[in-house]
């Protein structure tokens, strides 16, 4: 019951994200209280009807002590995937159509320095965070305590990766939208990986706001400078 739950909540969180991205297609801000309520809504639900324990557990900031072995890890794990989406930009410019993402997200939102620096810090702190406390803590922690732990992996990481076609979709040719999927899936299994002995999604949160802030390099790069 506990993993039928969880394996449809989930899918439907998803669904619903790429609905609101792709044909809704709200403001940059609104489109993410949604984010927020509905990665917090499915976990909320679990817990209220199913589980004896409360939210809080997803994170568990008090019962685990922060280790510094598995935090640099962590940060190394960030740090790699930092250079592979810089070095990969880089090598696939020629093959990306800038000019039109610019122009797409120009369209939704006046873009400023100041807003663009707000927006950086919320993807590289928070974004990253409520991706983690769903993906990482709510589908992959719970279906691995439970036992399905191969699923655990592919499920968690296959749901992370198409969740970000929502985003960018309309960005990329298919190739290097392959490409990015391969590597959203690949770059979920490290986070999962990270986060399989502590319980706590303390680390591939640290590894994905290290992964975030190249993407936001990328972003001021294309938009503000």
């Amino acid at each position: 019951m506990e993993r039928k739950f969880i394996s449809l909540s989930s899918i439907l969180t998803i669904l619903i994200l790429y609905i609101v991205n792709q044909v809704i297609d709200p403001v940059y801000w609104v489109k993410n209280i949604i984010k927020w309520a509905v990665f917090a809504g499915a976990p909320f639900l679990y817990y209220k009807l199913l589980a004896a324990e409360g939210m809080g557990r997803l994170i568990q900031l008090k019962k685990y002590k922060i280790r510094k072995r598995d935090l640099i890890i962590s940060i190394g794990m960030g740090m790699i995937f930092f250079f592979t989406i810089i070095g990969t930009y880089w090598s696939l410019l020629p093959l990306i159509d800038s000019a039109y993402i610019v122009k797409t997200i120009e369209a939704q939102n006046s873009v400023t320095l100041p807003i663009a620096l707000s927006v950086g810090v919320y993807v590289i702190v928070l974004n990253s965070f409520i991706e983690e406390f769903f993906f990482r803590g709510y589908v992959f922690l719970k279906l691995y305590e439970k036992g399905y732990k191969q699923m655990a992996y592919v499920f968690s990481a296959l749901l992370f990766a198409l969740y970000h076609i929502g985003i960018f979709q309309t960005w990329f040719n298919d190739q290097i939208t392959f490409l990015a999927l391969v590597g959203l899936f690949m770059s979920g299994l490290g986070f999962a990986f990270l986060d399989r002995t502590s319980g706590t999604i303390i680390y591939s949160w640290v590894a994905h706001a290290i992964a975030d802030i190249a993407l936001m390099l990328i972003a001021f790069q294309l938009i503000v400078i």
